[in-house]
């Protein structure tokens, strides 16, 4: 029998198949469902796996970075260094400002010449109506300052908006920290904000700060070395004091998010969504959703209904 030999002319395509990438429900899929994050459509094991550990890592909630935080991660977005600050120095490495700090609150970046008065040297607001829209124009007029310069992040893109910057200060607060019943001793950070250094407990050795390590000369004479975080004493404690104090980070890592949780047209945003409470210093931080954050917090759960953790 002959072979026959057809020939078909196909002039129309009614329907054309797209593949699409499916994920293999796995043991990374389990652990999601304990933590409440869900695979991403298409997500592979590898980045699945960080999201997961970054749940850990940066909790979720109702709090200002808690809300950033969530919002970025189930977004499938990642938090990175927008851009890095410097405290510039003179020739004895010793900070050009009287106490410096770098605040980034609201709309603004604030340049501090002398934080323990809270006087500035430089405001920069970062809004779409002011010089300083993009990390660009950020770094450019923080160069302009006379005691910091920045940097943009190596993973950021210098069209960034400037408000994608997290809110953050770059003095921080430790905790009680006890002293080592010894004469001379190395605090875990540098760079200790002036003024704020406090000793709590059985203080006799520490009750006269003095000028200069020479001039140690009776019971409760101590030396405090702010740059290098090193304190000596006259006298070696009796008993275990505890001391508190401020450190300042520098270089200053500015972390941003594509996610911008701020209201660019008021300062009042933060007051506005949370209550704001006081640490021992004074410095206010978010506290519980007022009614209007709740709401705002619900309308956000109701569009994408998720755990975004305690």
């Amino acid at each position: 029998m002959a072979n026959l030999k057809l020939i078909y002319h196909i002039e129309t395509i009614h329907k054309v198949a797209v593949p699409a990438a499916h994920s293999v429900f796995n043991v990374f899929d389990d652990i999601g469902l304990l933590l409440g994050l869900s695979r991403l459509n298409g997500e592979d094991n590898r980045t699945y796996k960080r999201r997961l550990h970054d749940v850990m890592v940066r909790r979720a909630g109702s709090t200002y970075l808690g809300l950033i935080y969530g919002i970025t991660r189930e977004l499938g977005l990642s938090l990175y260094t927008g851009m890095t600050i410097s405290v510039l120095r003179d020739g004895n490495n010793l900070p050009l400002a009287t106490s410096p700090c770098v605040e980034v609150a609201g709309r603004y970046i604030n340049l501090y010449e002398d934080y323990a008065n809270r006087i500035i040297e430089l405001q920069i607001e970062r809004s779409e109506t002011s010089n300083s829209y993009t990390l660009q124009e950020a770094v450019d007029a923080i160069n302009d300052s006379s005691f910091y310069t920045a940097t943009i992040g190596q993973s950021a893109s210098s069209h960034t908006r400037a408000m994608c910057l997290l809110e953050t200060l770059s003095v921080l607060r430790t905790t009680y920290r006890p002293l080592a019943p010894t004469d001379n001793i190395n605090l875990p950070h540098t760079n200790i904000v002036p003024g704020s250094v406090a000793f709590i407990g059985e203080t006799s050795a520490y009750q006269n700060p003095v000028d200069n390590r020479d001039d140690l000369a009776v019971v409760g004479d101590y030396y405090i070395d702010l740059q290098n975080g090193h304190i000596i004493s006259y006298a070696i404690p009796g008993e275990t004091p505890i001391i508190r104090y401020q450190y300042l980070l520098d270089p200053i890592p500015l972390l941003a998010s594509p996610i911008i949780i701020q209201s660019i047209h008021t300062d009042s945003f933060r007051s506005k969504m949370f209550e704001q409470n006081a640490d021992d210093f004074g410095t206010l931080f978010d506290g519980d959703p007022t009614p209007f954050g709740a709401d705002v917090i619900n309308e956000l759960l109701s569009v994408y209904p998720e755990y975004w953790g305690e």
